[in-house]
């Protein structure tokens, strides 16, 4: 699965985040990583971004940067097009969705 990893802001804290797109279960993902009580996240399977996003914003109040929404998009769409390397590729972000690091395991 592709992994896109950011720091969210939320209630004055950091809590980092991990979207992406897994390819064997053709689903995007999200969970977090608590820093806070209350933070744990884990999205249901879904066909969709937006209702990601939706999910994401309404359990834990995170929404994910344009930028980042659209990198896990293309990697669905390198997918659909042939691309085998979706499920290896790892970016870390900063808050605004800027690329910090990226690699293909």
């Amino acid at each position: 699965m592709s992994q896109h990893h950011f720091p969210a802001p939320v209630a004055g804290n950091t809590l980092p985040v991990t979207v992406g797109y897994d390819p064997q279960l053709a689903e995007f993902f999200a969970m977090t990583h608590p820093a806070l009580e209350d933070t744990e996240f884990t999205s249901m399977p879904t066909g969709s971004m937006d209702a990601l996003e939706a999910e994401l914003l309404a359990k834990v109040g995170v929404t994910i940067p344009e930028a980042i929404k659209n990198a896990v998009l293309g990697d669905y769409a390198d997918f659909r097009l042939g691309a085998s390397d979706v499920g290896r590729r790892v970016f870390q972000y900063d808050a605004m969705g800027a690329v910090v690091e990226a690699a293909v395991l």
